[in-house]
């Protein structure tokens, strides 16, 4: 499956976004925005700037996207966590969906690790 960059920001931009509003409440205290923001930032970044093709050796590339997609999923499973502890709301459809987007590009990157898949063109997984 070929991706392109902007489909890639995208998709984990619109997730990391609903992460970072359901999250800002119950984290902030704990380690601030700004912290906050830090933390939900590391997957995009890796994903986006870290890509097959870049004279990386490949397997530190699978490597930096696995972590990425772990990242995110535990994120994920954290904010939906919270979205139950708190109770869910009217707007939580829409943020589990667009946690959900987000999602996807790390399914992507989880079988194209697993298919051996990686490739040397910068727009495939």
């Amino acid at each position: 499956m070929n991706w392109s960059n902007i489909s890639l920001k995208m998709t984990l931009g619109i997730g990391c976004l609903a992460q970072t509003a359901i999250l800002a409440d119950t984290l902030k205290p704990a380690i601030g925005i700004w912290g906050l923001i830090a933390v939900i930032l590391v997957p995009i970044t890796i994903v986006a700037m870290i890509k097959t093709g870049d004279e990386l050796p490949v397997i530190f590339i699978k490597f930096a996207h696995a972590i990425a997609a772990a990242w995110y999923v535990a994120l994920s499973v954290a904010t939906i966590s919270f979205m139950a502890i708190r109770g869910f709301e009217a707007t939580d459809i829409l943020m589990g969906l667009m946690v959900a987007a987000g999602l996807i590009p790390c399914v992507v990157i989880v079988r194209a690790i697993l298919a051996g898949d990686y490739d040397v063109d910068t727009r495939t997984l």
